[in-house]
């Protein structure tokens, strides 16, 4: 879940960047201290995938934050693969389509995001203004 939890962070990230613009401060440290929390939770357990999926926060390999992104996705389809694949599986389509959405028409996901009532949602989960 703390993956899901940094690719939601990292879609604010990489949207600045799409704009040419930087980030807001908030989001990259939403980003970062996702990111510590991935590494302390690492240390604890021997992974496979340990190394991939320190490379996506704490790497520099990456020409942008598109390439980022990309990796972030490919670790997280590897993971679920071997987790809980199902559920994995469904909360990655939604959040596809939310993010087709929010590129293709931001105004309109937002309208749709805001008909509920977003009070329930964890405060670093991206989705508050």
């Amino acid at each position: 879940m703390m993956l899901l939890d940094l690719h939601g962070h990292h879609f604010w990230v990489s949207a600045a960047a799409a704009r040419g613009e930087e980030p807001k401060p908030e989001q990259t440290e939403r980003f970062g201290m996702t990111a510590m929390k991935i590494a302390d939770e690492l240390r604890r357990y021997r992974l496979p995938e340990a190394e991939a999926i320190l490379e996506v926060p704490f790497g520099v390999r990456f020409a942008n934050e598109f390439e980022r992104a990309r990796a972030l996705d490919g670790v997280i389809d590897r993971i679920a693969d071997k987790a809980i694949p199902h559920f994995i599986r469904a909360l990655r389509r939604v959040t596809s389509e939310n993010d087709k959405l929010m590129a293709s028409d931001f105004d309109e996901y937002w309208r749709r995001w805001n008909f509920r009532d977003p009070s329930w949602l964890p405060p670093l989960c991206g989705h508050h203004r």
